[in-house]
């Protein structure tokens, strides 16, 4: 899997490059003569650049895979030969959508086999016929773009770690979802908030903290397969939100039990502890965005309390946070008022009872 960082890096430049440059095709052969060729029969439609050996030509390709669109490369060279490039490329797979295509003289099954075994995408028979190099080339470099463009277009929309919907697809989708469908009451669950999941994380590595994510997401999915009133997202690292129809509050506490149950058995030696946060939509007014808000925040009133697992968001819930950041609002200004005032807590003698100092004196 493409990690988002090399994912961004390796083909931003590549789609946001300008229009009116000439794409760049790296030539692998040794003999001169045969890279004059195939510069020629290029020139007029792409930027050639040159390597007479697979140690160099993986070299160009590590600090300029940004700007190369495809490789030509000859197999059979006397040091560094296409097979070894082939096998460093195979092994890198932010590489991978950069195609590649064998030159040779004459090529057996076997060879054929291990070169797309290898990662080759298209072979080019020497000695070269000028509109099949240029359709074969055409060709690859376009599907390559179709490849690129379909994983830009999944990224924009999709989780890539558990491959369900992300943050901005999934609010989308409860949209059409309390559009489409009317009667049922709804609620937005934000759930599967696991309780001190950096543990994991710190204790087992981040691996294991990735596979419990896409096991709950596996979960989901098998949980909400026949029913078209849910959907459900990845929020942000532990946190997942729904978006269903429900009948009564006793079916969803059941649910809430049942997946404790699942994970509790997860093959894991540390106890995951699901956190549900419940938000009843009352009306369409607010957003998705907002209701999840509100979702989370019932999931924040029952963090460390191992008995109940889930909480519905109350008024009261805000009414708090809000009566909390007045107080930090006006904590600077009745500073600078002094208006703050300190009580001392006095120091009792253990053996009389009588006060015998306060903590302001250190008496």
């Amino acid at each position: 899997m493409i990690k988002s960082g090399f994912f961004m890096g390796f083909f931003g430049g590549r789609i946001g490059e300008n229009m009116s440059e000439k794409s760049k095709v790296l030539v692998v052969d040794d003999k001169q003569v045969e890279r004059v060729m195939m510069k020629r029969i290029l020139s007029g439609t792409y930027e050639v650049i040159e390597a007479e050996n697979g140690k160099e030509a993986f070299e160009i390709l590590y600090e300029r895979s940004t700007e190369i669109t495809a490789v030509l490369l000859d197999i059979v060279m006397p040091e560094y030969d296409g097979y070894y490039f082939l096998e460093r490329y195979h092994k890198a797979q932010m590489y991978q959508a950069i195609p590649v295509i064998v030159l040779t003289m004459e090529i057996d099954i076997e060879t054929e086999i291990k070169c797309l075994g290898m990662g080759a995408w298209d072979f080019i028979r020497k000695p070269y016929d000028v509109d099949v190099v240029r359709f074969r080339l055409k060709n690859v470099i376009g599907s390559s773009s179709q490849n690129i463009s379909k994983a830009l277009k999944y990224r924009a929309e999709y989780d890539i770690l558990t491959g369900i919907y992300n943050k901005t697809i999934c609010f989308r989708r409860h949209l059409l979802c309390l559009e489409s469908i009317s009667g049922p009451a709804f609620l937005l669950l934000c759930g599967l908030d696991i309780e001190k999941f950096q543990l994991i994380n710190s204790f087992f590595g981040m691996s294991a903290g990735d596979m419990l994510l896409k096991y709950i997401a596996d979960l989901l999915i098998c949980a909400v397969r026949n029913r078209s009133d849910v959907t459900f997202g990845r929020m942000d690292a532990d946190i997942f939100c729904f978006c269903v129809s429900y009948e009564n509050t006793k079916e969803l506490v059941e649910s809430f039990d049942k997946m404790r149950d699942i994970l509790s058995r997860y093959p894991l030696d540390f106890d995951i502890v699901p956190i549900f946060g419940v938000y009843l939509i009352a009306g369409k007014k607010i957003t998705p965005d907002h209701m999840y808000d509100r979702a989370n925040l019932a999931a924040k009133h029952c963090k460390g309390n191992y008995i109940r697992n889930y909480a519905f968001y109350t008024r009261q819930m805000s009414q708090e946070i809000e009566k909390e950041q007045r107080i930090v609002n006006s904590m600077k200004s009745a500073l600078e008022n002094h208006e703050f005032v300190v009580f001392y807590q006095p120091k009792y003698g253990l053996s009389d009872n009588q006060i015998a100092g306060n903590i302001r004196n250190g008496e």
